[in-house]
Parts: structure tokens; C-alpha cells; sequence
């Protein structure tokens, strides 16, 4: 199977700046809960685009930097297997291409390399796989994370650079146990939620959720561990919510 071209990757100075100028041509770009300076946008024919603030990229890919002449941007190729990403960049170079980073376990859960075209764009390599061999006595669980009133309070009451560090806790967090998480999101807030109830005749249809309360789960992240202890020691180190429900998954 041939490689697919899905995936565009922008650097930018300012992802709040850029959203809204992509948004005046009708880009809707979502900012990714767990990493404030990432930001994705799906389109009808199949493309995503990203955008990266600079930090973030400097970040996710060791060594760059734009002063020193790294690229802004990024086409990504998507490959059936790891080993497949490794005979490409491998071929890549052979072909006499320079390389821009050998095929490396990204800790977002990517075999991931990169190489410079004929003009100096960043070409990626990469396909979805776990940075580690996954176990088959490994059990899977989910953890959701619940907000309370108080929380909510206490956060909007801080400062932007409070509530900055804040959420950059939660970003290292995710960061730190990249091998044990398997996707993760955010929800958006409980009135945004739309409820169907069929117990009864026809399906009624309502706006809310299905009960309000002053704890609400805000969003969610599956874990792959060895057992209850294990996940339970994770969770220990989580440093925003002050709720967490750990459930294992059926089956």
C-alpha cells in the first residue's frame, strides 16, 4: 500500500491569532485539551491540518528551531507499519535526501521520522503504534475526570501565567505516562449536551444532561496497565481535578 499524504503541520507564533484568521475561511480549528499550543482541523476531503505554536514544536521534535533555519512546515505520510516508516526514511536517505530526525517511539503514541525534500520542507514519516509492547495479561481501564464546583471556581479565579502552569501540569502529566495512555479527550461543558430518552414511546429529545449535578465529568483518558494498583498510582499523580474515577473496561 502506498503512503498517504493526510496530514499538513504549520508552525506558528500565536495559535490563538492563527484560529481566528483560519476561521474567516471557514476552518474550524479545535484546540487540543491537553496541549494548549496544538490545534487540529479536519477537512471534508480528508486532509488535517495542524497548527503548532513554536514551543510546542520545539518540543515535540528535539532540535528544531526557526533561527537556525528549520522548516516551518510539515506534510506528513501516513504508513501501514513501523517497519515500513524505517524502510522509507532508510530508502530516503540512500536516494541522497538529508534527514531531519531518524525514525524514533514519539511519545504520542507514533513510530515518527522526518526528512527534507529538494527545497528543505519537512516531510514526515509516521504511523499510529505503541512506543512499547503491549502485555496480554495488561488490563485496560478508564479514568474520568470529574470537575466539582470549587474546582471551576478556583480556576477561573487565577491569573492567565496561574492558569497557564496549571494547565502546562496537565500537559507534562499526559507527557510523563504517553506509554500507559491510549487517547484521552475533553469534553465540553454539561450544557453543551444533548439528552434522548426512549424508556418510554417515542424518543423525547432534550437539551442538558440527563441530570444535573454540581460534579460533571470533563473528559476522559483510557490507560493500558498491569492491574488496579498501577492505575491507581498514576492517577495519584494527577494535578488538576480533584475527582477521578477509574473503571475497567469490559472485555
Amino acid at each position: 500500500m502506498k503512503p498517504i499524504m493526510n496530514t499538513l503541520d504549520i508552525v506558528v507564533a500565536d495559535i490563538s491569532a492563527s484560529i481566528a484568521f483560519y476561521r474567516h475561511l471557514g476552518l474550524d480549528f479545535q484546540v487540543d485539551p491537553a496541549y494548549a499550543e496544538h490545534a487540529g482541523c479536519d477537512l471534508p476531503n480528508g486532509l488535517h491540518i495542524m497548527l503548532d505554536e513554536e514551543k510546542f514544536t520545539a518540543m515535540a521534535r528535539p532540535g528544531w528551531n526557526r533561527a537556525a533555519g528549520s522548516p516551518p512546515n510539515f506534510l506528513a505520510f501516513q504508513f501501514d507499519t513501523p517497519a515500513d516508516v524505517d524502510a522509507k526514511y532508510a530508502e530516503l536517505i540512500g536516494a541522497g535526501y538529508s534527514g531531519s530526525r531518524e525514525p524514533w517511539d514519539a511519545f504520542w503514541g507514533h513510530r515518527y521520522a522526518t526528512v527534507l525534500d529538494s527545497d528543505g520542507n519537512g516531510i514526515d514519516l509516521y504511523c499510529p503504534c505503541r512506543a512499547t509492547a503491549e502485555k496480554a495479561d495488561d488490563v485496560k481501564y478508564v479514568l474520568m475526570f470529574v470537575d466539582t464546583e470549587q474546582f471551576a471556581a478556583d480556576l477561573a479565579a487565577m491569573d492567565e501565567a496561574e492558569r497557564e502552569r496549571a494547565y502546562g501540569r496537565v500537559r507534562q502529566w499526559f507527557a510523563d505516562n504517553a506509554d500507559k495512555i491510549k487517547g484521552h479527550t475533553y469534553l465540553m461543558p454539561p450544557h453543551t449536551a444533548t439528552t434522548v430518552r426512549m424508556d418510554e414511546g417515542e424518543p423525547v429529545i432534550t437539551d442538558g444532561p440527563f441530570v444535573e449535578g454540581k460534579e460533571v465529568i470533563s473528559g476522559f483518558a483510557e490507560i493500558d496497565v498491569a492491574d488496579l494498583d498501577e492505575a491507581l498510582r498514576l492517577v495519584k499523580s494527577w494535578p488538576a481535578c480533584p475527582l477521578v474515577e477509574i473503571r475497567p473496561m469490559a472485555g
